[in-house]
C-alpha cells in the first residue's frame, strides 16, 4: 500500500506512461482522473467529508465552497462537541439596495433574529433552538445564518476533493484505485470500443474499490449521521 500523498498530476503522468498514448490524449486522462476522484469522495472515502469554520458576513451570508457537492450542516463549538443549528427555510432571503449597496431591512423581515429562548405557557409552540437558525439560497449558492452566538461557526460538508485554486493531492490509499479507474474509462472511451476489454478494466477497478473499503474506514453517511444528531465523532 502507498503511504504518501501526490499530485493529481503526478499520478496522471504515471499512468499516462505506463499507457504510452499519445501525448494529445493526456487532456482526456486527466478529466478521467477528476471524475475518479470526485466519485471516490462522493461514495468511499472519509476524505470528502470536511468540517471547516466558516464566518458569515455583515448581511449574515456566507458563499457556498467551490468544492461542496453536498451540504451536511451548520453547527457551533459546544462543550467539546458540534451543537447543529436548525435550518429554517422560512428566514427571509432577500435584501434592501440602500445607495448601491446591500442591506438588511428589519422593517421588511430581512436579518431579524429568530426566537432563542421559549415562553414557559401552554401556548408555547417548542423546537427552539437557543443557538441559532439557518437557510440555504440555491439562487445565488451563498447560507444565510442568524441568531448565532458566535462570529465564527462550523460548516459540514461532503466534498469533490477537487480544489479549483489550490493543488489537488490524492491519498496513497486511493491511488491505486484512481489508476484503474482511469484506465478503464480510458477503454470504455477509446473507439473503436472492444466491449470485452473494458469489462476486464472496471472489473479491476471494482477489486481496488473493495481493496479500499477493507481499510475499515467510516463510510460518509455514518459520519453524515453523527454529525446530524450532534455526536463529534469525525477525526
Amino acid at each position: 500500500m502507498i503511504n504518501t500523498l501526490q499530485t493529481l498530476d503526478a499520478v496522471v503522468n504515471k499512468v499516462f506512461l505506463k499507457s504510452k498514448r499519445p501525448l494529445e490524449e493526456k487532456t482526456r486522462f486527466i478529466e478521467f482522473a477528476i471524475d475518479g476522484y470526485r466519485y471516490l469522495n462522493l461514495s468511499t472515502i472519509k476524505n470528502g467529508f470536511k468540517i471547516v469554520k466558516i464566518a458569515p458576513n455583515a448581511l449574515n451570508r456566507y458563499d457556498f465552497p467551490s468544492d461542496m457537492e453536498e451540504f451536511v450542516g451548520i453547527g457551533i463549538p459546544y462543550k467539546g462537541t458540534i451543537w447543529p443549528l436548525t435550518r429554517r427555510d422560512e428566514i427571509i432571503p432577500t435584501t434592501t439596495l440602500v445607495q448601491g449597496d446591500d442591506t438588511l431591512d428589519s422593517t421588511a423581515g430581512e436579518g431579524v433574529d429568530l426566537p432563542i429562548a421559549q415562553s414557559d405557557t401552554v401556548y408555547s409552540e417548542g423546537g427552539v433552538n437557543a443557538y441559532g437558525y439557518y437557510t440555504l439560497d440555491e439562487e445565488h449558492r451563498e447560507f444565510i445564518i442568524v441568531s448565532s452566538s458566535l462570529t465564527e461557526v462550523l460548516l459540514s460538508y461532503i466534498s469533490s476533493g477537487i480544489s479549483n485554486t489550490d493543488v489537488t493531492y490524492i491519498p496513497g490509499k486511493c491511488i491505486p484505485v484512481l489508476e484503474a479507474y482511469i484506465l478503464w474509462q480510458d477503454k470504455v472511451y477509446t473507439l473503436p470500443s472492444d466491449l470485452n476489454v473494458s469489462r476486464e478494466y472496471e472489473r479491476l477497478f471494482g477489486d481496488r474499490i473493495k481493496e479500499l473499503n477493507r481499510i475499515g474506514a467510516p463510510s460518509l453517511e455514518e459520519m453524515a449521521d453523527a454529525w446530524r444528531t450532534g455526536n463529534a465523532l469525525v477525526k
